[in-house]
């Protein structure tokens, strides 16, 4: 019963880590979408490090100018094709770029100026004049396996492209990762989600713990299970791609707009059903005491005097304990939401591996002698 017990706890924790991790995640997209540029700056450091021999990506982007205009990597983002994927334009950073288009822009390049012509002996020529360095070396060597075929070259282009963008998805999720933890960290705050309170409530209140068990495994249920009618989950992944997807949203706002309605009903979601859910069960939250400010009282004081009095009792409200335990939810949290909800999976299965506590009650019971 002990054990149970413990991994009952252990379960609880990580639910309440999942959902603020997806709340995390969602205010980030948010934020992301509408105001970040990102997901843009992070594509065009992984670009032009394919493209431009004088860039270092350990650097930050802004601290390095553009090349000349005969640099492959400058030229490529001064292309039409390129701009054109951008919300403000050329001045702009588009955020996303498929394998196609960059293989497609990267021959247009390499072909003879002012002309359709895009035969391999083109590109092979032009190639051959560009300055000395790493970019030209790669793309000479792509050309001798290419063996004389475009269709060739242009695969090599779109693996080389792909390769490239492993390397950039560690860098955006790396970037992700900081700022979920400030996310993190404000979300423990203002949801007062101390970790050490937590894992304190779920031990000394049993009932507590056996609500919060349930949510996990009801909300398990609903993401396994995507094709029933319970599939409406937190993050509705489905929904979302159907929606940002169709082909009859073809302007690049409307997209923005779509992703971003679907961020907010995931926000509404989470926050009016299962968080308060949560923070109800586990009393989380704050006991903010209401002041009365004197009517004979100047009135431009008033905001300074409230300001006061709720300032020094959040200060009366820390501790020590207080802030570390904010501070491991956030740590917590910037994990992010897909190794939480793993993890749920892999400590749900081995609480399934064992006797749930009212069957060995009902074993239990059995084994005693009647009278």
């Amino acid at each position: 019963m002990f054990g149970s017990e413990i991994l009952e706890i252990v379960i609880g924790l990580i639910f309440v880590y999942l959902l603020l991790s997806l709340l995390a995640t969602t205010i980030n997209e948010i934020i992301t979408t509408s105001f970040s540029s990102a997901r843009g700056k992070i594509l065009q450091k992984a670009i032009r490090t394919m493209l431009s021999d004088r860039f270092d990506p350990k650097e930050d982007l802004a601290d390095q100018a553009a090349g000349s205009p005969r640099d492959l990597g400058t030229a490529f983002y001064a292309h039409p094709m390129i701009y054109r994927f951008a919300k403000k334009g050329k001045k702009g950073l588009p955020s996303y770029l498929s394998k196609k288009n960059f293989s497609l822009v990267v021959i247009d390049l390499l072909g003879e100026d002012n002309s359709i012509d895009r035969s391999f002996k083109s590109i092979e020529e032009t190639v051959s004049k560009l300055p000395e360095g790493d970019t030209k070396t790669l793309l000479l060597t792509l050309i001798v396996n290419a063996e004389g075929s475009i269709d060739k070259f242009r695969a090599l282009l779109e693996n080389w492209f792909d390769e490239m963008m492993q390397r950039a998805t560690g860098w955006y999720k790396r970037h992700v990762q900081t700022i979920l933890l400030f996310i993190g960290l404000g979300i423990s705050i203002i949801f007062n989600a101390d970790t050490f309170q937590i894992a304190k409530k779920l031990s000394v209140d049993p009932e507590a713990r056996a609500q919060i068990v349930k949510m996990a495994e009801e909300y398990q249920e609903r993401i396994i299970a995507p094709d029933t009618a319970k599939s409406d989950s937190l993050t509705k992944p489905t929904f979302i791609k159907r929606m940002c997807s169709d082909t009859t949203i073809d302007s690049l706002d409307r997209k923005v707009w779509c992703k971003l309605d679907s961020l907010n009903q995931q926000v509404d979601y989470l926050v009016q059903d299962q968080l308060n859910q949560a923070t109800s069960v586990l009393g989380l939250g704050w006991n903010v005491p209401s002041f009365s400010y004197g009517k004979k009282e100047s009135q431009w004081k008033k905001p300074f005097w409230y300001a006061g009095k709720y300032i020094t009792w959040f200060w009366s409200e820390l501790s020590i304990s207080k802030i570390i335990g904010w501070l491991i939810t956030a740590l917590a949290v910037s994990l992010g939401a897909p190794f939480w909800f793993d993890l749920l999976n892999k400590v749900m299965k081995i609480r399934g591996t064992g006797s749930k506590p009212e069957e060995e009650e009902a074993k239990s019971a059995k084994r005693q002698p009647v009278g």
